[in-house]
Parts: structure tokens; sequence; C-alpha cells
């Protein structure tokens, strides 16, 4: 990370071309070359350059990782100016005062590269996978691809089934554990249309464009004619996926690793969104869940196997006690409804009943609700409270003096409805509940006919 002029200027020479080139892909040799002969350019802001890199995000400057350290490799001319004016390519000075012309060498993070790699092509085999799922329509409407995850939009109408997302995810890991190469080419762009290489719809190419193509392991060439025909083994090999993509990517699908998919939701209007793992971000969690299972299955005293089992298991029992705690509750209530049913209020030559049922639901209300209807077929008026939820009830020969289920509720204060005969709402406040259902009487003395 530091440069020293002073040691780097005893080792300049020029570099050795097949020494720069041997390990790079060939179709990245011709514009490294074009790079390193460009001119310098004496009016180039470095000062600008520094001050776009302060002012970026914690995650644009993520994507910037890498250094730059002398070495007796590359002769750096431009290369340090484009550096510096591309934050993307994470050159910046940390220390030192270095000059065109110091041999440098250019890196990046090589284990944040390769997790990249990894997301970018399995972002290709999940672009071919929703294809066999779901559809040509499946295409890509947007993608993030970043060290720790993989984000895919792509045209869909509705949501993926629970099967459909299995399948996708099975076909990608299968792809992977196929050991497919990826070949980088570059080609006209004309050609590689017409050759069925897919193109973002609405993005903008130039006459050459660079083409990854997956190749399916299930063509089987001849093998004197690709001994005659080396080149034209490699044109018409079969393709698992195909596309225009000027990206970094693996050198074959099984150093992916992995494939699990986080999620799949909506992500716009008619278009789907799919987060994955892979590699290390796939067994990070894997091993995260699976800690979690072996939590569970220790909590529920079973083997992981199990634990499917001892969950239903304990939802169904507490479906039960549920059951039976209800029931209990609706007995109690009950119990103190017909204590007080006798106790009723004549209001206008009505029956009034105002109660609070302590531990009762809106259920046991409205079976408290038909009771007293029985015990008072007619001129007949009560509301029933449990907490904030209230019901209201009246007999149908006080609804034709005027008085609707749903006026008791709006008069104590309460929100709600129903129909003339009964009511259900809410109190604002279950705090106030004994208060609000003191005004019964009051509102009947003014609703009656």
């Amino acid at each position: 990370e530091r440069l020293s002029s002073r040691n780097v200027r005893t080792r300049r020479r020029r570099p050795d071309i097949k020494e720069l080139t041997s390990r790079m892909p060939s179709d990245q040799i011709a514009s490294t070359l074009a790079e390193l002969e460009r001119p310098f350019d004496p009016e180039f802001d470095s000062t600008a350059a520094l001050d776009r890199w302060r002012q970026a995000s914690e995650a644009e400057r993520a994507a910037m990782a890498g250094r730059i350290r002398p070495t007796d490799v590359l002769l750096a001319t431009s290369m340090l100016q484009v550096g510096v004016d591309v934050p993307r390519l994470g050159l910046m000075v940390v220390s030192g005062q270095p000059k065109v012309g110091d041999l440098t060498l250019a890196e990046v993070d090589t284990s944040r590269r390769h997790d990249i790699m990894r997301n970018h092509t399995a972002t290709h085999l999940l672009h071919a996978a929703l294809h066999q799922v779901l559809g040509e329509h499946a295409r890509q409407a947007g993608s993030l691809v970043a060290p720790d995850r993989l984000r895919f939009d792509f045209n869909h109408p509705e949501a993926m089934t629970p099967e459909q997302v299995e399948r996708v995810e099975r076909i990608v890991n299968d792809a992977v554990a196929a050991d497919m190469e990826v070949l980088p080419k570059l080609r006209a762009r004309e050609d590689a249309i017409a050759e069925g290489a897919m193109a973002l719809f609405g993005e903008k190419y130039g006459e050459t464009v660079r083409t990854i193509t997956i190749k399916s392991p299930g063509y089987d060439m001849p093998i004197e004619e690709a001994v005659v025909h080396p080149s034209a083994a490699a044109e018409h090999e079969h393709k698992y996926s195909y596309e225009l993509c000027g990206g970094t990517h693996l050198e074959r699908t099984s150093d992916v690793g992995a494939f699990l998919i986080v999620s799949e939701g909506s992500a716009a209007a008619g278009v789907r969104r799919i987060e994955a793992v892979t590699g290390r971000g796939a067994y990070d969690l894997v091993a995260r869940r699976f800690k979690m299972l072996k939590h569970a299955a220790s909590l529920l005293k079973s083997s992981i196997e199990d634990v499917p089992f001892k969950v239903e298991a304990l939802q169904d029992e507490v479906s039960d006690l549920k059951k039976e705690l209800a029931s209990l509750r609706t007995q109690s209530a009950l119990s103190a409804f017909n204590a007080q049913l006798a106790n009723v209020h004549i209001v206008r030559d009505v029956n009034v009943l105002a109660l609070e049922i302590s531990g009762a639901n809106a259920d046991t209300l409205r079976a408290l609700a038909d009771k007293f209807r029985e015990k008072y077929p007619q001129n007949g008026a009560a509301v029933l409270a449990t907490g904030s939820t209230v019901i209201a009830v009246v007999t149908d020969d006080v609804t034709k003096r005027g008085l609707k289920a749903g006026d008791l509720i709006t008069g104590i204060g309460g929100r709600g409805g129903g129909r003339p005969n009964m009511a259900q709402g809410s109190l604002p406040d279950g705090g106030q509940v004994k208060e609000a259902l003191g005004k019964v009487p009051k509102v009947l003395e003014e609703k009656l006919k």
C-alpha cells in the first residue's frame, strides 16, 4: 500500500510483454496494451478525483477495493492516472509521492473479486433457470452483483410458487455441479445478437461487444471434426447461457460452490426479485441456520430430523389448549351473565342491560347477546363489552321505535356498525368501559320515540 519513488527508481525497466500477458485472458490483452500506450494527460486533475473518493459512500468505497505497490513487472505510464481518475478501480495515494514512470503493480482484492465472480456467474445461471421454469418472458430487469449476495429482477406477472423457487434453485445447483466452462469473447454486436445472445432491453452497446458463453456439457461434437476444426468446435458448442456482458466471471461454473435463494418477492408492478448467496455466503447462511436448527432441537429435546414433527405436535397441543381455555372462559362469562340477566333496568318500557364481561372475546359476546334475546324477545336492548370490543343488540320491536344497535355504540363514544338489531364496534379507551356503559340509559332516552 506504500509507494516509495526512491526504491522503485533503481529497478525501472520496460516490461516484458510475454511476462505481462502470460496470465491474462486473450480478450483483455489488446485493451491492456492500448491502455499502456495511451499518452499521459497533463491536465488530469488528481485532486478532483480524490475528492470524489472522499465524498463516496461506504458502499461505493467498498467497491473500490485494491492497491498499487512497487514492482519490477509493470511500467505505470498512464495506468496510475487512470486508476485515480476512475475511483471504481480503487486506486488512491495512501502515502508517498508516486510519479508517472514509477514501476508499480495494480492489484485487486482477489478474495473479494472471486466472491463477485461467483455471484455474477450464478446470476447468468439463474437467468437461464428462470427461462426453463417460467418461460422466455422472464428476462432480466435489473441486477446487483455484490461480494456477499446477488439480486436479480426479472419480468413476471405473479409471485413464484414455493415449488418453482425450489426448482430454480435445484437447476442452478445442477449447473454448478456440471462444471461447465465459462468463455468470454469479443464479437461484433450484430453477429452476437444473430446468434441468440441475450441483450438487456434499453441498454446501449457499441459495435463490438463482449459475450459470456456458458457451454452445456450435453453437446457431443464428433471428435474428428473437433480435431480438424478446433475453432469451429468452440464456435458451435451448445450454449447453456449466452449473454452480452462486460463483467467479471469465473472460468468454470463449479467455482460457484453452492447457490441458495434467500428470498423471492415483488420489486415493481410485473417485476419480481430474487436475492441469493453463493460460495462463502452460502456456507455462512447454511452454518447459521444449522446452528439455529440444532438449538431448536436442543430446546425440543429431539433430534434434528424430528424437529418438524415436534413442532407440529406442539402446535396441535397449543390449539387444543386454546380451545379448552376458550370454553372455560365462555362458561365463566355465561355464569356471570346469567346472574345479571335479572338485574336489567327499565327505560321507557325497554329492558336494558349494560355489562362488562372480563376475559371474553367477540365470539363470546355474540353468544351472550343471543342469550339476552332469548330471555327478552321483545322490548330488549343490551350493550356488552370486553376490553375495547363492544357489541350492541336490540329487539326488532325496538328498532321500529327508531333505535338501531349501531346508535347505542356511537352514543357511548364508540365506532362500529352492523345490522339494525346487532352491531359490533370498539371503544377508543378500553380503560373507560364502565363510564361508557353508564351512558347507555341516556342514549335510549334520547333515541326512543
